[in-house]
């Protein structure tokens, strides 16, 4: 087509006969595809800019409601963890006193020389809370309250090892009058023997021929024969380095290794050894050494 052609576009209308001719330049044909072209692509990209917004501020605001709810979860967590070592301090606290009215309870009733050790580190009594800023990582406060969660348990373990203890202690000890009668001859009393003077290790305790002869305290038969001295004796151990001697006796009803509890029979009061009447020598050793029985019985009547 020449440069001075030009397009001409006729409209014949069906019930009119009038007939309208329009002519466009070659020119004019090129701007209106241009502009039509450029409008289609501008429209385009409006749509394509209006999705990407679009599925942009979803993402945005899924995030942001993620975020809130991250917020909202992280503060009821850290509520709960803070409730956790409210219970945790509670508990150990709780312990604490149980530990030290038991500490208490036995250095009231106790009669033997027992030393006592205190199981529990103060620190876990008035230990700080934890500190729940929100700078802090949840993750710590969570590792922190499990440690602390650890060193109770440890502590009320040990509570209930030092409660099982004390029963087992309790009923080990020699706390019971091991006959009946009345004590003829008293611990440290000085006695003279074969030109000597030997102070009494025990207690002498008379008391008619035949009377039953009791275990003072839980134990375990570590010995049983015939003594110069002695008569026939028994002993007993009963543990914590702790053992009572029986002397004198007429009869023998245990053996070697067998376990006794508190007030059961071991023999008869007699007369054997070196004894001037029927009694029972009775002597409490502490890592060998000899003690006061006395101040073990717990019912002095």
């Amino acid at each position: 087509m020449k440069s001075g052609e030009a397009y001409n576009i006729v409209v014949v209308p069906k019930k009119s006969s009038t007939i309208r001719r329009f002519q466009f330049s070659k020119r004019s044909f090129w701007c209106a595809g241009a502009l039509l072209s450029t409008a289609f692509v501008l429209f385009i990209g409006a749509v394509m800019a209006a999705w990407t917004y679009w599925t942009a501020y979803q993402k945005v605001e899924k995030i942001r409601q993620e975020a809130s709810l991250f917020q909202r979860e992280r503060a009821s967590l850290i509520s709960k963890i803070q409730q956790l070592d409210a219970s945790v301090s509670r508990v150990s606290r709780l312990a604490a006193e149980l530990q030290e009215k038991q500490a208490l309870k036995t250095e009231r009733s106790g009669k033997g020389p027992i030393e006592k050790e205190n199981i529990f580190d103060s620190h876990l009594r008035w230990r700080r809370p934890l500190d729940v800023s929100s700078r802090r990582n949840v993750n710590e406060l969570a590792e922190e309250l499990a440690e602390n969660i650890h060193s109770v348990e440890e502590n009320l373990n040990n509570a209930f090892l030092y409660r099982e203890d004390q029963l087992y202690l309790w009923s080990s000890l020699p706390a019971l009058w091991p006959a009946r009668g009345w004590i003829s001859s008293e611990f440290g009393d000085s006695r003279r023997f074969h030109g000597t003077h030997r102070w009494h290790q025990g207690v002498d305790i008379a008391s008619p021929h035949g009377a039953p002869i009791l275990a003072s305290g839980d134990g375990e038969v570590i010995s049983v024969g015939y003594q110069s001295g002695y008569g026939k004796m028994v002993i007993i151990d009963h543990g914590y380095g702790i053992t009572s001697v029986y002397g004198h006796c007429s009869e023998v009803f245990v053996k070697e290794g067998t376990h006794i509890k508190r007030g059961g029979t071991i023999g008869r009061v007699g007369n054997t050894g070196r004894s001037t009447g029927p009694h029972l020598h009775y002597e409490i050793r502490l890592d060998g050494v000899a003690v006061n029985p006395v101040q073990y019985i717990v019912d002095q009547s």
